[in-house]
């Protein structure tokens, strides 16, 4: 997929690190929410985001670590 970004196809990792460079989400709700957080890391640090702490992993995935009673992505402003 990732070659496909000039027909407008984007990865997951890629789409959050928008999000998260327009200030839509925050850092913390990005990895929340990736499956692939070394990509997500790379794609934000290569962007020149350095200020942003990575959740620790039991297993590499974050996506596990969220509770059902967790709902949507928090807009940065609400933080």
């Amino acid at each position: 997929m990732q070659t496909g970004t000039s027909r407008g196809m984007q990865t997951m990792e890629q789409s959050l690190a928008d999000l998260v460079l327009r200030h839509v989400v925050t850092p913390d709700v990005a990895f929340a929410r990736s499956s692939r957080a070394d990509q997500l890391q790379g794609l934000l640090e290569r962007s020149g985001m350095t200020t942003f702490s990575t959740p620790a992993a039991d297993n590499g995935s974050f996506a596990g670590n969220q509770t059902p009673t967790q709902s949507g992505l928090r807009l940065a402003s609400e933080v």
